[in-house]
């Protein structure tokens, strides 16, 4: 039933508005169908979904009917706004400005004397080109991309890590950071198919969530030796421990909405584990997604959003389904080959050896790289050291 409503919030963003009233009469179809089988659940849970399209105002706007296209605007730089005399749909912008993103509002009031900028602003529009519909995934008015030339960033031999080779990739794995690096890095990780190991994830988060449920075992073979275990489980203490973890490694990373997805998730996981429920990890997943989709159903656009459910989908398909003699290394086998199939669509080119940097990278990040990296980065934070 879930996946049914999911369907539903995506059909209503991908229909076109020449083929509304196609898309209205199969959801009064599918009413219809609820009420003679009496499933007053799935009524009600169409209900919700068709109530949020409608929320959403997930018609035409003003911006889609003229076309989309760009418009030019005054940004402000000091105080992080924008002047436009085009009226967009939705008052916010989503800027990219070097390794940040970020919501910017019209100015409201500043000062006249503030350095300020020409932009050009790519208009959100969900039948539009990449940027309109990165635009509209955001649930933003337009898209700013927002160059900065004429500022110099910090040099490496400025940083307190210059001395160490790979410091600016193992940043950028803990915070997602990528300010630093050259053109060269860039051009080479792309190559590889890496991309996505430096950016701030549901697989960092999965990081931290094992190391939670590390320490939780550990706990809870301590609470068992001095005969506590009576007052929690196991099960609420990896609770108790998973989540304040990801959520301040959630906050800390810049929260970031894949983060945030995948936090949410292992919430969900986690509680109803915890709680000895029934529920399968597919129910768990496909209520996750239709969650997200109703806060924003203009999420089906973004890519992130469909490769984090479906990785964890098909992980946790594995894992039920794959022997215990080799499971590691088929599950990483099967999980870099449908990396590799379900990208194909979303990037331009991939590189032939993709498959194997990550069977290789991925295990090495798990284990290794990113547990120092991060332990690193947090001592450094607090006693300002550098060894």
């Amino acid at each position: 039933m879930l996946l049914i409503n999911i369907c539903v919030l995506v059909g209503a963003l991908l229909t076109p508005p020449s083929l509304w009233w196609l898309y209205s009469t199969h959801i009064a179809v599918v009413c219809l169908y609820q009420l003679i089988t009496r499933n007053w659940w799935g009524l009600m849970l169409i209900g919700i979904s068709s109530f949020a399209v409608s929320y959403h105002d997930i018609w035409p706007s003003k911006h889609e009917l003229d076309g989309g296209g760009t418009v030019s605007a005054v940004w402000y730089v000091k105080s992080r706004c924008y002047k436009s005399s085009y009226d967009l749909a939705k008052d916010p912008i989503y800027v990219i400005h070097k390794n940040e993103r970020f919501y910017a509002q019209p100015c409201i009031e500043v000062d006249s004397t503030e350095r300020q900028q020409t932009i050009t602003l790519t208009l959100a529009d969900r039948f539009g080109k990449w940027a309109s519909k990165y635009a509209y995934a955001k649930n933003a008015g337009a898209l700013l991309y927002l160059p900065s030339p004429n500022e110099i960033l910090s040099t490496e031999a400025s940083q307190p890590f210059s001395q160490f080779l790979t410091w600016r990739f193992s940043l950028s794995l803990v915070k997602g950071d990528r300010r630093y690096w050259t053109e060269r890095d860039k051009w080479l990780i792309n190559y590889l198919g890496l991309t996505h190991i430096f950016v701030v994830s549901g697989l960092h988060v999965g990081f931290v969530c094992l190391a939670a449920i590390w320490l939780a075992k550990s706990g809870w073979r301590l609470a068992v030796k001095f005969r506590c275990e009576k007052f929690v489980s196991r099960r609420w203490l990896e609770l108790i421990i998973a989540l304040p973890m990801s959520v301040a490694y959630t906050l800390w990373s810049g929260t970031g909405e894949p983060a945030i997805r995948a936090t949410m998730m292992a919430f969900c996981f986690l509680a109803i584990r915890a709680l000895y429920r029934s529920y399968t990890s597919y129910s768990v997943l496909m209520f996750c997604a239709w969650l997200m989709l109703l806060l924003w159903p203009g999420r089906a656009l973004d890519a992130s959003f469909w490769l984090s459910f479906s990785f964890v989908l098909l992980l946790v398909w594995l894992v039920h389904k794959v022997p215990l003699s080799g499971r590691w290394l088929y599950i990483q086998c099967q999980l870099s080959l449908f990396a590799l199939l379900l990208t194909w669509g979303w990037q331009a080119a991939i590189s032939s050896i993709t498959v194997l940097a990550n069977l290789v990278v991925i295990p090495f990040v798990a284990l290794v790289w990113f547990p120092l990296s991060l332990i690193s980065l947090m001592e450094f934070n607090s006693f300002n050291t550098n060894y």
